[in-house]
C-alpha cells in the first residue's frame, strides 16, 4: 500500500519525467496483477488522498470490467460487499471522478452477478433517502442501462438479455423515485439523465411517460428562462431519447404490419 502511495504520489508530483514514467509503469502493471483486487480496496479504506483514492477506484473498476474472471465465485459476495460500503462512505465533498469509477465499478458487478438478483433493491436501500448518498444512487442507476450494451464486459446475449428484464420489472419502483428526488434543484440533472437513460434503453413503458414527472420537469426546463447549462443540455437528450423511442416502436409495428401483410 505505501509503495502504491508513493507511486501515485511521484506520478502527479515528481517534476522528473523519467520518474513520472516510471511510476506509470508500475502502477499500470499492478492494476493488471491479480494483487490489485486487495490493494484497491485497501487504498478506498485508506482514503490518504484524492489522487490515490481515484487510482483505487479506476483499478477496481477496471478490474471488473476486464478481469472479473480472476475471481473464484465465493469471493463475489465478499466484493460486492465491500464495493457498497465505498459508496457509502461517499460524502458531497469526494471527487466526482472518484464517484463517477465507484458507480461504474458496481453497475458492472451487478450486470455481471446474476446470482444478485436484489441488486436494486438493496441499493436502494442502502444508498436512498433520506440518506446523504442519492447522487451515488443516482449515477449508478444512471450507468446501469447504459452497460447493458457494453462491449466491455463479458455478457452473453442471454444475460442481458435477463438484465433488461430485471430492469423493465424494476421501472415502476425507480421511476417513482425519480419523480420524488426531482423535487431537490441539486438533483434535477441526474434526475433527467437518469430516466433519459432507461428510457433509451426500452424498459420504460412509452405509455406511462405522459404522467412522468420526470419529463415534465425536463419539457419545462428546456423552455424555461435561467435555466442551468447542465439541465439545459439534459432536458432536450431526454427528449430526443423519447422521440427514438417512438420512432423504433413505429418501425417495429411497422415490420409486424408488413410480414403479416
Amino acid at each position: 500500500v505505501e509503495a502504491v502511495v508513493q507511486a501515485v504520489s511521484s506520478l502527479y508530483t515528481n517534476p522528473d519525467p523519467e520518474v513520472k514514467q516510471g511510476a506509470s509503469r508500475w502502477l499500470t502493471s499492478l492494476q493488471q496483477s491479480v494483487y490489485a483486487w486487495t490493494l484497491s480496496d485497501q487504498l478506498l479504506q485508506r482514503n490518504a488522498d484524492v489522487e490515490t483514492c481515484y487510482f483505487a477506484a479506476q483499478t477496481m473498476r477496471t478490474k471488473i470490467q476486464y478481469s472479473f474472471h480472476e475471481l473464484p465465485p465465493a469471493s463475489h459476495a465478499s466484493l460486492r460487499t465491500s464495493l457498497l460500503s465505498h459508496l457509502t462512505q461517499l460524502n458531497s465533498g469526494t471527487s466526482g471522478k472518484i464517484l463517477t469509477q465507484l458507480c461504474l465499478a458496481m453497475a458492472d458487478l451487478i450486470l455481471l452477478m446474476p446470482e444478485w438478483s436484489t441488486a436494486l433493491s438493496e441499493l436502494m436501500t442502502a444508498l436512498g433517502p433520506p440518506t446523504a448518498h442519492t447522487p451515488a444512487l443516482l449515477e449508478v442507476l444512471l450507468l446501469l442501462p447504459e452497460e447493458v450494451d457494453s462491449r466491455h464486459l463479458r455478457l452473453g446475449a442471454n444475460r442481458r438479455h435477463q438484465v433488461k428484464q430485471m430492469l423493465s420489472a424494476s421501472h415502476t419502483h425507480i421511476t417513482q423515485f425519480l419523480s420524488t428526488v426531482i423535487s431537490s434543484p441539486s438533483h434535477h440533472v441526474s434526475c433527467v439523465k437518469c430516466y433519459s437513460s432507461w428510457l433509451s434503453l426500452g424498459v420504460i413503458p412509452l405509455d406511462s411517460v405522459l404522467t412522468s414527472t420526470v419529463m415534465g420537469a425536463a419539457v419545462t426546463s428546456h423552455y424555461a428562462p435561467h435555466t442551468p447549462p447542465n439541465l439545459h443540455k439534459a432536458a432536450p437528450d431526454c427528449m430526443i431519447a423519447l422521440l427514438a423511442r417512438l420512432e423504433c416502436e413505429d418501425n417495429e409495428k411497422l415490420e409486424a404490419s408488413t410480414e403479416q401483410t
